[in-house]
């Protein structure tokens, strides 16, 4: 944004409706600001509908559900945003694309091609541990994109995300606590903060004032519920049990637990 790009932000849920990602996308992007007043997007109103339902239409809307007129509708609007005033691109993230709906892959599969000869960014994410549709996974090969793959925080950069939240130089018992407790993942060492200042251990200054208590926060704690509930429940059975037994045991005692085949444990 500071380099004069316009960034559009928005995100699948499960059983979202068609086009969710790019609808609150646009939405975000044109709440406060409207459409660009860009002639050559006037004949892709239509085919955009679906996803502008404040935008006047004239003529009446088009349906063009899945079709490359409506992934060229999107490159015309997303082109006349980066114009607006005098940006320098577009960078369009979607996150949770695990979830994706078809009708928004579709129309993400003719943006990649076309970002590749267009002042377009795309930038997705998906979760590690959820397959995400094939089709998406073909588009990494299929154009020049590239894939990040997210690892845990080391200790340096576990030391500089409590800094960042803290805006000060932490005490080192917060940053030990916080590296023991945390496993490195930013949204646990955020939570973690977070619970230690609402319980009076840490003051708005980020400095130590009481005992640093170790506990799970609610915030992560139903994250987590939600995720696990997504597993079947052959894998729910063998996370429960590896959750009493520890981090690190013998993986034969969970068939004998679990009372489940070898292979389904291995499997989970």
């Amino acid at each position: 944004e500071r380099s004069g790009v316009s960034v559009l932000i928005g995100r699948a849920v499960p059983d979202g409706e068609p086009y969710r990602p790019l609808v609150e996308a646009f939405g975000g992007a044109l709440r406060d600001r409207g459409l660009p007043d860009d002639e050559t997007l006037q004949p892709y109103l239509p085919v955009l509908a679906a996803m502008l339902p404040d935008a006047a239409v004239p003529g009446g809307r088009a349906d063009a559900r899945g079709g490359a007129v409506l992934g060229e509708a999107v490159l015309r609007l997303l082109g006349a945003l980066a114009h607006r005033p005098a940006g320098a691109g577009t960078l369009l993230v979607l996150e949770d694309l695990h979830w994706v709906d078809p009708d928004t892959l579709t129309v993400l599969t003719y943006l990649a091609h076309a970002a590749e000869s267009s002042p377009l960014m795309l930038v997705v994410t998906t979760r590690a541990e959820v397959a995400p549709p094939e089709p998406l996974l073909e588009l990494v090969t299929a154009t020049n994109a590239g894939e990040v793959s997210l690892e845990r925080l080391d200790d340096d950069d576990v030391r500089e995300l409590v800094e960042v939240c803290l805006a000060a130089r932490p005490p080192e018992e917060v940053v030990a606590f916080i590296r023991d407790n945390a496993d490195g993942l930013p949204l646990l060492i955020e939570e973690l903060l977070t619970g230690l200042r609402s319980v009076g251990a840490l003051d708005q200054a980020g400095r130590l004032v009481g005992p640093l208590t170790p506990a799970v926060p609610r915030t992560f704690a139903a994250t987590v519920r939600r995720r696990v509930e997504d597993l079947d429940p052959a894998a729910r059975s063998v996370l429960q049990a590896a959750a009493v037994l520890g981090r690190r045991f013998d993986w034969r005692l969970l068939p004998e637990v679990t009372a489940l085949p070898e292979a389904e444990v291995m499997a989970a």
